[in-house]
């Protein structure tokens, strides 16, 4: 829902002494759809806020909510080269429309405040286009940097007035009023937006929870068992029973070696098993973290709605998390999530130093035929050889990184296990936790001399 023309007339008549005479400070461009003038006039500041959105559009007084990102946008550069430091000679709207100016002795700022199809633009005395907030082309009319500002031909033929909720509270300026619903909305409209996209990441997480479920139902390492032990009890007259077995026996290898091989898949199986059961209780453990999110988050909503809970404390929250995503971000670009070492053959060999960091190697360096190591039955870093061949020395030494910065580590040695990366698959959203398969073993035992002479190759990388 946008201002309709009534309410803009109002608000202009309530600014008009304030602004006309004023030097605009700076204009700053926050977002998509939502920009600020800053002004200052007799040593008092006033910050007009414009919010041209499909949902919800305005113009409303008051400190913005959102952080001014840390690369500028184009419009708030051009609008700080022209404007910077020069006085509004003028200001006004259109006759019974949504068309605000800014005037200048040079230049103007238009301010169509008409929904989805608002605009604001920076124009030069020629009504040269210098700058504007959506770039559009259109059969009427082309709106870009360059082009000539065609005034809107048409004018709205309904009458508006101001909204009755608006007219309460006469001793609370029209300008705050405006601005507090129009905020609220925006608040509103982005809690809806989170609880949905929640909501749709439940959706997901159910259906991988219904997966590993079946994966798990149809799990029976007992088979491989009972296969070995119908080998032990017949390896004498193996030929007459091994057609029945009810896994296929493996024709180049003896009865004992076969015997040995189902065993081995039967304690590989009950492992998978177990790990399997364990993805599921934390992914069950995660929808209902999500499920109370959503809780909290409409409990937020509810008190948005009755004014129990000031929007701009959700919203600056909400950017607050921004920024620590940009944190997070950075860091890991800088290379700090993780770290290389250059083995003696010139292959490289990464490791992670947290959860996230093991994400982070999976994502960048985990491709197709590089090898994965991992520390068994301990935390520990992801270590990833960055080719597709190894050797037995480069086995050792993965090993060794995964054991030595593990939780495994005081107990000086212990089983690593190892598979090319194409067989280990992330659990969406449950960071650090892999799925793997068709994985190796091999007894790593610590050796503080080895990784002490690996990490002085890092000055190499």
């Amino acid at each position: 829902m946008s201002i309709n023309y009534a309410e803009l007339e109002k608000i202009v008549e309530e600014l008009k002494d304030f602004v006309i005479g004023s030097i605009c400070k700076k204009v700053t461009q926050y977002s998509k759809n939502s920009l600020t003038i800053e002004l200052r006039k007799n040593n008092k500041d006033l910050s007009i806020i414009i919010f041209i959105d499909p949902k919800n559009t305005f113009l409303g007084i008051g400190n913005f909510w959102q952080a001014a990102p840390k690369n500028p946008y184009h419009l708030t550069m051009v609008a700080r080269k022209y404007l910077n430091g020069l006085i509004i000679k003028d200001f006004f709207n259109e006759k019974n429309d949504r068309i605000l100016y800014f005037v200048f002795d040079n230049f103007k700022i238009i301010a169509e405040l008409l929904g989805k199809n608002g605009n604001f633009f920076l124009v030069d005395n020629e009504d040269r286009i210098l700058s504007v907030l959506h770039n559009r082309v259109g059969e009427k009319r082309i709106e870009k940097e360059g082009q000539k500002y065609t005034p809107l031909g048409s004018k709205t033929q309904k009458e508006f007035s101001i909204r009755n909720f608006f007219q309460i509270n006469p001793e609370i300026s029209f300008c705050k009023k405006i601005t507090d619903y129009y905020l609220k909305q925006i608040c509103i409209d982005k809690l809806d937006k989170e609880i949905f996209n929640i909501r749709s990441e439940i959706v997901k997480k159910n259906q991988f929870l219904e997966k590993l479920k079946d994966d798990l139902e149809n799990s029976d390492p007992l088979i491989y068992k009972e296969t070995a032990d119908m080998i032990l009890q017949n390896i004498n007259n193996i030929e007459q029973i091994k057609d029945n077995l009810k896994i296929r026996y493996i024709q180049n290898k003896s009865a004992s070696e076969n015997a040995q091989y189902f065993y081995d898949l039967y304690k590989k199986q009950l492992r998978k098993k177990e790990q399997l059961s364990q993805f599921i209780q934390t992914i069950k453990s995660n929808i209902d973290n999500l499920t109370k999110k959503i809780e909290i988050l409409n409990e937020s909503k509810k008190k948005v709605e009755s004014g129990e809970l000031n929007p701009y404390k959700v919203l600056s929250k909400d950017d607050e998390n921004k920024e620590k995503k940009n944190t997070i971000k950075i860091t890991k670009e800088n290379g700090s999530l993780y770290d290389f070492v250059t083995l003696d053959n010139g292959k490289k060999l990464v490791w992670g130093k947290s959860s996230a960091g093991n994400n982070e190697i999976l994502k960048k360096f985990g491709k197709g035929n590089f090898w994965w190591f991992h520390v068994r039955d301990y935390q520990g870093p992801f270590v990833i050889i960055l080719d597709e061949n190894i050797s037995s020395e480069d086995i050792k030494v993965a090993s060794t990184f995964a054991l030595h910065f593990s939780k495994g580590k005081n107990a000086g040695k212990a089983s690593v296990i190892y598979t090319r990366c194409k067989y280990v698959k992330t659990i969406p959203k449950i960071l650090g936790k892999v799925i793997y398969s068709k994985e190796k073993e091999v007894i790593a035992v610590d050796d503080p001399n080895l990784i002490k002479k690996m990490l002085e190759t890092r000055n190499d990388n």
